[in-house]
């Protein structure tokens, strides 16, 4: 079995090579719904090949304006994203398709649990419904699409907008070297340092920075960031409470727990209060802690939210005598990601070999999985942050392990993303 390679040919041309995809894949559901064909593997199967075909198509970009955003991807997927809406609506919301998988059965198990689940998703989506209420909830998911597109493109726009520029030197004493590297620039032939929203950089000057008022600038030009964003999250609630009632529901609550483990929304806000109960106490404790410690170092009367990282690292190094960054230089990123699999490796009887396939970005590492000598899935690594990057970290699978209709196994693809502070010719 050979891996799909990571590509987007054409990114202008790709919304139209989706449409092709789409439907072309309508017309092989058109094909199987309106058959005499019955069955697990005559239905469901191809199906799954269907699923598995638009993944391996759509994720690359999906992907790549994750960690690669630009104009030209941005403007890619947000063409795409209406079709794929429209896409799964018109399927899910099939009513013959619905009927002929509703009278499919199987005596094994996990076919028995595949089954039951997609009839749940047809209803989910809407495939009882009549005509007028399907149209309604197809307008809902499309902009529920584009609006949660607009909010992280926001975040990385205001992330990437921002820059805190500090010319004196007393102002960045304290900072780690490996993060002064990373921000010192030039400006009109003139040495700063530059810090920015994202987050190695933002927690670098919020853990280290002794100027207290940068650090409340740099706190609120976080807190405040894509001020825009405030109405699309009061469009999407509304939107999804309408949804679910549309589909029977109370509230979007129940109806997200319909798919979850979760027997009630009680049972979560219990557990959740709970947890706050038990840990309530100790966090006054250590609060109060940390404000008296600001008061004897600083004179500091009313710790504010900004204050918290700094004084928090100050404390640990005065009753531990603890400084994480004495330890920074035995974790250089090849050696920790090498001893990572190597670990992995001797726990699942694995072995990670370098791939030799296409990536995204030059930092990116990709690597073969064996076992018993055969390969059995890919995986690849972006673990530095950067400007184009969305924040966060996050496992995506390109392609899921399963065996296809015509008895062909797929391997497994993941990305494993992360936002480690970039590394150097001096800080590897």
């Amino acid at each position: 079995m050979q891996f799909t390679k990571f590509k987007v040919d054409n990114l202008e041309q790709f919304p139209k090579d989706l449409e092709k995809l789409l439907a072309k894949q309508l017309e092989t559901i058109d094909e199987i719904t309106n058959s005499n064909k019955n069955s697990y593997q005559e239905v469901l199967k191809p199906m799954q090949d269907l699923d598995n075909e638009l993944e391996l198509f759509f994720t690359p970009l999906s992907h790549l304006n994750s960690v690669n955003n630009s104009e030209e991807s941005k403007k890619a997927y947000e063409e795409s994203l209406p079709k794929l809406s429209k896409f799964s609506s018109q399927v899910s919301q099939n009513e013959k398709l619905f009927e002929k998988i509703k009278n499919i059965t199987s005596d094994d198990l996990e076919e028995k649990k595949v089954i039951d689940n997609s009839i749940r998703d047809f209803v989910l989506s809407g495939a009882k419904l009549p005509i007028e209420q399907k149209k309604e909830l197809e307008e809902i998911n499309i902009k529920l699409s584009e609006l949660s597109n607009n909010f992280f493109q926001n975040l990385l726009d205001a992330n990437s907008a921002y820059e805190l520029i500090i010319e004196d030197e007393k102002d960045v004493v304290g900072i780690p070297d490996s993060d002064l590297v990373l921000a010192k620039t030039q400006i009109d032939e003139k040495t700063v340092y530059k810090f920015t929203l994202q987050i190695p950089s933002y927690l670098a000057y919020m853990t280290y920075g002794i100027n207290r008022a940068y650090r409340e600038e740099l706190y609120r030009a976080y807190s405040s960031r894509a001020p825009e964003n405030a109405q699309i999250i009061d469009e999407i609630l509304l939107l999804r409470d309408k949804e679910a009632k549309i589909l029977g529901f109370d509230n979007y609550t129940n109806l997200s727990l319909a798919t979850k483990d979760a027997p009630s929304a009680y049972t979560v806000i219990e557990f959740l209060e709970k947890l706050a109960r038990l840990a309530k106490p100790q966090a006054i404790k250590e609060l109060n802690e940390l404000k008296a410690f600001a008061k004897k170092e600083d004179e500091i009367d009313n710790l504010q939210p900004f204050d918290v990282a700094y004084y928090s690292e100050k404390l640990k190094k005065a009753k531990f005598e603890f400084d994480e960054n004495m330890t920074k230089p035995y974790f250089e990123q090849s050696r920790v990601l090498n001893g990572l699999l190597s670990v992995v490796s001797r726990l699942f009887g694995v072995e990670f070999k370098p791939a030799n396939t296409p990536i995204w970005h030059e930092t990116v590492k990709a690597f073969d999985i064996y076992k018993d000598d055969k390969v059995s899935g890919r995986i690849y690594f972006d673990l530095e942050a950067r400007k184009e990057k969305r924040g966060g970290a996050w496992m995506h699978n390109w392609q899921t392990h399963f065996v296809d209709s015509q008895g062909e196994q797929h391997l497994p693809v993941v990305f494993i993303v992360c936002n480690f502070p970039a590394s150097t010719a001096t800080n590897p």
